[in-house]
């Protein structure tokens, strides 16, 4: 059994378009981005791609965006407890699928541990976010690595799009979750918002007698900045910090098959970003990007890993031919640096190097 309960808002920031007064070319005429990485008509993007709209998450009530996956066609969900997920596309689902880019506003969010996404981690408030876009194919041309079988873009919604005051929950005998975020104005030009999240996920039993012991706490706090600078400039700045505990139990591969004890370990997690977006209007027909992140993460699991990951992309959209061909350029480059430790004794799983520094360069047309 379950409860939830919605809002305090003003009318202003629940109103919504009124999805039966659109024709059908309204409904398919849907902006998308994650294709070439500039706006397009996801009817006419070279890709086979869903979009999961802020319409579909409401009505759908998800709490988790993994949950709001599940409604992608080819998209393969499985729940492995109360904490973890494994998503895949094309099959071969398994909880260290790494064939799947996942980006958040354009953020990678992928480890280079296993090249695959902790899903755990990745929580956002629901109510923010604008829309997922889903590409089922390669999608490394523009992306790069990781995105040999499809990519996953959470965008989250402009700050000017949340003002007011809105608070939101659930609650029932497994999960339960609240919500609150504050949006205002500086002047004209520049909007924020604010937010706090904190929800639990009760264990999974496993029989009557015995529970799974893979609870999930996560509290999360969060803000974000857009600021029309100028008629040709626009800024975006966002970041968000998040502090979960989770229990895993599993077998102890280290004892003999007729004396294997189920154990449990606690799992502790603090993560930290800050994303910095600027657009400038060159013409009608013209525009350059400039995006800069930097990612923290400290967690602590079957082993300890504390990443620093600092990223910088430039990016170039014009159009030749009287605007029959549209170019899109630009440079990439990332830096990330992790430390590895041991945190259950007797747990057969090493790495050779403790202290691990990667850079990558792209470019991409």
């Amino acid at each position: 059994m379950s409860i939830v309960f919605l809002l305090i808002a003003p009318a202003s920031a629940l109103a919504a378009a009124d999805l039966t007064e659109m024709s059908l070319e309204e409904l398919m005429n849907i902006e998308i981005t994650s294709v070439s990485k500039k706006a397009e008509n996801k009817m006419t993007a070279a890709a086979a791609i869903t979009v999961i709209t802020a319409e579909d998450i409401r009505r759908g009530g998800f709490t988790v965006i993994p949950e709001a996956l599940r409604t992608v066609p080819g998209l393969q969900i499985a729940r492995v407890d109360a904490n973890r997920w494994a998503i895949s596309v094309r099959g071969s689902t398994g909880l260290f699928a790494n064939k799947l880019l996942v980006l958040i506003d354009g953020r990678s969010v992928y480890t280079p541990v296993f090249g695959g996404t902790y899903w755990d981690q990745q929580d956002y408030p629901i109510e923010d976010v604008e829309r997922i876009e889903v590409i089922r194919g390669p999608g490394g041309t523009i992306w790069g690595a990781n995105a040999v079988n499809g990519v996953i873009n959470i965008i989250t919604k402009n700050a000017a799009d949340t003002q007011g005051t809105l608070l939101s929950g659930y609650g029932g005998s497994h999960e339960y979750g609240l919500t609150g975020r504050h949006g205002g104005s500086v002047g004209e030009d520049t909007h924020y918002r604010v937010y706090a999240r904190g929800f639990g996920t009760e264990d999974f039993d496993i029989d009557k007698n015995r529970d799974g012991h893979d609870e999930w706490r996560q509290a999360r706090f969060g803000t974000r900045i857009d600021s029309q600078l100028s008629e040709t400039d626009t800024l975006r700045i966002s970041s968000d910090l998040s502090i979960q505990d989770n229990e895993q139990g599993f077998l102890d591969p280290t004892g003999t098959p007729a004396f294997t004890d189920f154990i449990s370990i606690d799992a502790h997690q603090l993560h930290a970003n800050v994303l910095v977006n600027w657009d400038r209007k060159l013409s009608d027909d013209s525009n350059i990007r400039a995006k800069a992140y930097y990612d923290f993460s400290d967690r602590e699991f079957h082993i300890s890993e504390i990443r620093h990951t600092a990223d910088i992309e430039l990016q170039h959209n014009f159009s030749l031919a009287e605007e029959d061909l549209a170019v899109t350029w630009g440079g990439n480059y990332r830096f990330s640096a992790n430390h590895f430790g041991m945190t259950v004794v007797g747990f057969p799983l090493s790495f050779g190097l403790n202290d691990e520094e990667t850079h990558i360069a792209s470019v991409f047309g």
